[in-house]
């Protein structure tokens, strides 16, 4: 049997998972009106950065399969288990969830926008729906972009860590981290036609950074380097995000060349504060029962969470309808407490009912030292 360090099971990472998971869920869930008030402007404008939940998944994701495929190089059955438990984790809800939203719009009545041609579907099916963004806004599917980018990065990460020793492997962390700011300033400075939000080689920064991360504090003593300049860089990469979204505001989906660095970079100094809290406020914090709670079940709240409000919204569950005494701020605060606990119940659900009778399939993939 290969040892490992169970980074994965710490529970600040799991809090990590439910401030992605939430950040993303808030965003959506106050994106559901339009705030005319002061006070509800101020909510909605609270929860605009929501959109960096997912940056923040992919440098959780970067650093914890990185961390895996380390400890497993050598095993005779490295690729066969890796590929097996990630399938066993990754597929089953994504694909129910698939057969559920496509196969629904086609049996009952619904607008349009909750049907996906079939030859949209396809992208789907074969995780290319971040390159093929015009058609994947349907009421339904439009937030599993993110979850493309995740599973072509476990395609091609493993056989990276195999064939390249540490210090190359973290060469080319960062000449991913350079591919992706040079695609995004090319596309905004030079041809604005290209997209720069759902591609994955404009969204490698997260990956990257995560997967560096991984590969210096294998050994021990860099964790303690990087915890001392954690705090200066986390300050710098602020400031770079605010000065980026004034000049760059997020309008629709557009991201500024070095905000998204940024964003990359202020998470992956929340994970290095994570990994090194011990009895600090940020560590009770993250391993506090909410957030531990909220990041166990993340991976079925981020998939359930949108095709859920849609379905609410088109049985009249929304903001305005809500807005008594015409009050927009208490319609949008009254849609969150609804609309929340039963998203976190499918979610709760879809692990207990469905998710971890394929998880404990995993004790058949076990990595083994040759002999």
């Amino acid at each position: 049997m290969i040892e490992r360090r169970d980074h994965d099971r710490l529970p600040a990472l799991d809090g990590l998972r439910g401030i992605a998971a939430l950040a993303v869920v808030f965003l959506h869930l106050t994106m559901q009106s339009v705030p005319h008030s002061a006070p509800a402007i101020a909510v909605k404008e609270l929860f605009a950065v929501g959109y960096t939940g997912v940056d923040l998944f992919f440098v959780l994701s970067g650093f914890l399969i990185t961390g895996i495929l380390v400890a497993a190089k050598g095993s005779t059955n490295y690729f066969r288990v890796f590929y097996g438990r990630r399938m066993l984790r990754i597929l089953p809800l994504y694909y129910a969830a698939l057969i559920f939203l496509f196969g629904v719009p086609m049996l009952v009545t619904l607008p349009l926008r909750f049907q996906v041609p079939f030859r949209d579907q396809l992208w789907f099916w074969f995780y290319l729906q971040n390159y093929h963004w015009r058609g994947i806004f349907a009421g339904w599917t439009g937030h599993l972009w993110s979850l493309a980018i995740e599973e072509q990065f476990y395609l091609v990460w493993p056989l990276v860590i195999l064939l390249t020793s540490r210090k190359r492997a973290i060469a080319v962390c960062i000449g991913l981290i350079a591919l992706s700011v040079g695609y995004r300033a090319y596309a905004v400075y030079f041809d604005q036609s290209l997209d720069i939000y759902y591609p994955t080689q404009a969204r490698l920064d997260g990956l990257a950074i995560g997967s560096a991360i991984a590969l210096l504090v294998a050994e021990r003593e860099w964790l303690a380097r990087l915890r001392r300049h954690a705090g200066s860089l986390m300050i710098a990469a602020t400031i770079v995000f605010v000065v980026s979204r004034t000049q760059f505001p997020v309008t629709g989906h557009a991201l500024s060349p070095l905000g998204n660095l940024a964003v990359a970079v202020f998470y992956g100094c929340l994970l290095v504060f994570a990994l090194c809290a011990t009895s600090s406020t940020l560590a009770r914090t993250l391993r506090s029962r909410f957030l531990r709670f909220y990041g166990r079940y993340s991976y079925a709240l981020y998939v359930i969470h949108v095709p859920a409000m849609s379905g609410l919204g088109h049985l009249g569950i929304y903001p305005d309808r809500l807005s008594f005494g015409g009050s927009d701020l208490v319609g949008q605060l009254l849609y969150i407490a609804i609309v929340l606990p039963i998203v976190t119940l499918l979610a709760w659900l879809s692990w207990h009912l469905f998710e971890k009778h394929f998880l404990r399939l995993k004790r058949h993939f076990v990595y083994a030292r040759p002999f």
